[in-house]
């Protein structure tokens, strides 16, 4: 008993540390792409510029019969254009390649994601090995010092031989395993068999559309943007590359929270935790849609919370998403059907903040002062719930009077936010009036180490 405890604790932190390890992943490929476009632009216009200087030095006008003028290259430079024209050509192929390969590596890191999801069902759930189809012949057995490595063999071929199906029998697997509907409540399922499959074409058919394609997306339903018909070449945009990074993150995660709720259902105080701090760094990333997704799914479809204040911390972070994403109507209509009176002030603060209720800010403000349980004072600096309030003077005037030391906000420029895959386009920065947001490790529920719970009732109202 003792040592089935503990393998489940390892596991829970196992489950956070491969969320983690997933999202780190495919964020690296996220923030990498935009350099990467760049440095292809910039090699694109240099070998351009290269090619057409050279034409213009050694090249001789001519007109045609008709009177057109037209460059011709002396034969005695034409290596040397042929050269410049190729290498000007290659860079427009590796704009279309390497977009095509970031593609094949989200998918890639999404595949081996699903793969560590699969092992910890095993480890939670040895007896689910039983339907294995695994057979061992004794000369393979006796290879092996103990029945745990035969095991380790047998989940490994499992894992190879659901990996190779299609992504779609990888759902229905992980349905039959588990008992339960994975992709009922999962709108953008069409979008990511759309996008697995593109990723196949680029793998195995150069990115050439194929009927098996077409056929696969229209029986998930999935919108084609323009009529598609087979031999076309699919391309890679930087509005689609968003698109995928979004589609993975969003299932991947959610994908990770139903399996981790289904095993472990004692354990909800870390699966609420870990998805807190997901959408806390959201938060602070201003990727706001996919933060209203997330706390959509967190709030709806996840019946059930270890407390209380999880539940709500979770609505105020699905309100704010939506204010700091332009939607106010739905942030203040969410704020005014919720009863506070019961709430203790930190969530008050929430409510007036999300409202613009300013004289009820400071009010709060006041009266919490210094009791870090009930919201510590780097909250007011960091936490992405006072982005628009902290501009206020009568704001730091307040946190002044409490703190007794002035306000100082941290404000990183563009360049430095772009490291952490911060972007806004600068019309919208405008619009929304918003500073940039420092970085914070931990999530709104209490400060923790990855795999600890947190002490109940001093969860911030952020995360």
């Amino acid at each position: 008993m003792k040592e089935e405890k503990q393998i489940k604790k390892e596991v829970t932190k196992d489950f956070e540390n491969e969320i983690d390890l997933f999202i780190d992943h495919i964020d690296s490929l996220y923030q990498t792409n935009p350099m990467v476009n760049m440095i292809l632009k910039v090699t694109q216009l240099t070998s351009e510029k290269k090619r057409q200087e050279y034409v213009d030095e050694k090249g001789i006008i001519a007109k045609d019969d008709a009177g057109n003028e037209t460059t011709k290259i002396d034969f005695r430079h034409i290596n040397k254009y042929l050269d410049l024209d190729k290498k000007a050509q290659n860079s427009f192929l590796a704009e279309r390649l390497i977009q095509r390969n970031f593609i094949v590596s989200l998918v890639s890191q999404f595949d081996a994601y699903v793969g560590s999801l699969i092992r910890k069902i095993f480890i939670i759930k040895p007896e689910l090995l039983n339907g294995s189809e695994r057979n061992l012949s004794f000369s393979k057995l006796s290879e092996y010092q103990s029945i745990n490595e035969a095991k380790e063999y047998i989940i490994e071929k499992e894992i190879e031989s659901v990996l190779r199906d299609s992504h779609y029998n990888q759902f229905k697997w992980l349905e039959n395993k588990l008992g339960m509907t994975l992709t009922k409540d999962l709108p953008s399922f069409c979008d990511f068999i759309e996008i697995t499959e593109r990723r196949n074409l680029f793998v195995h058919s150069n990115g050439v559309v194929s009927s098996q394609y077409l056929s696969v997306c229209n029986k998930h339903n999935y919108k084609f943007e323009t009529i598609l018909s087979t031999g076309e070449e699919l391309k890679v945009d930087e509005k689609y590359f968003a698109k995928a990074y979004n589609i993975l993150f969003e299932i991947g995660v959610k994908l990770s929270q139903v399996i981790w709720r289904k095993l472990l259902p004692n354990d909800l105080e870390n699966t609420d935790s870990s998805l807190n701090d997901i959408l806390y760094r959201l938060l602070q990333r201003r990727e706001y849609k996919l933060a209203i997704n997330l706390s959509d799914f967190a709030t709806t479809i996840l019946k059930k919370h270890s407390s209380q204040e999880f539940k709500l911390v979770f609505n105020v972070n699905k309100a704010q998403a939506y204010k700091w994403d332009g939607q106010e109507e739905i942030c203040s209509k969410m704020m005014k059907n919720m009863d506070w009176s019961a709430m203790s002030d930190k969530f008050k603060l929430s409510k007036a903040i999300l409202l613009d209720d300013f004289e009820s800010v400071y009010k709060l403000m006041r009266k919490i002062g210094k009791d870090e349980d009930e919201l510590p004072q780097e909250g007011y600096k960091e936490w992405p719930l006072f982005n628009k309030v902290r501009q206020e003077v009568e704001f730091k005037k307040v946190y002044k009077e409490i703190f007794e030391e002035e306000y100082e906000f941290i404000k990183y420029d563009d360049d430095y936010l772009s490291k952490f895959g911060i972007k806004e386009d600068k019309e919208e920065k405008n619009k929304k009036k918003l500073p940039p947001t420092k970085f914070k490790s931990n999530g709104e529920v209490p400060a923790k180490s990855k795999g600890k719970v947190a002490d109940k009732g001093n969860s911030k109202t952020e995360s």
